[in-house]
């Protein structure tokens, strides 16, 4: 069977999909802004309100679900650093000892 049967493009689909979402996310918070403008009549307030409510949601993301997995990624950065150390003393040690073994072997 033909592998582009298999395999439907999805690139095309996904790049429509996204653009179709940010436009809808862009009018939203457009006519959101706006609806609060008339509300309070000022629309430069409105934004700031707006603005600052997705400041809080970004927070609170961040806290929740992003903070413990960048941790974790610090944690396998830690652990890969710590494994380059011990792998450059042992090394060394290799080395003198060789350094050594040679120097003596040679005399």
């Amino acid at each position: 069977m033909d592998d582009k049967a298999k395999n439907p493009k999805i690139i095309t689909p996904f790049i429509l999909f996204s653009l179709t979402a940010v436009a809808a996310v862009i009018l939203l918070l457009t006519s959101a802004i706006i609806w609060l403008g008339g509300i309070v009549d000022s629309l430069s307030l409105a934004a700031l309100i707006v603005g600052g409510f997705f400041l809080i949601v970004s927070g609170v993301i961040y806290l929740i679900s992003l903070r413990p997995a960048l941790e974790s990624i610090n944690d396998r950065m830690e652990t890969i650093y710590n494994v380059a150390f011990a792998v450059r003393n042992g090394y060394k040690v290799a080395h003198r000892y060789l350094i050594s073994f040679f120097y003596d072997f040679l005399k």
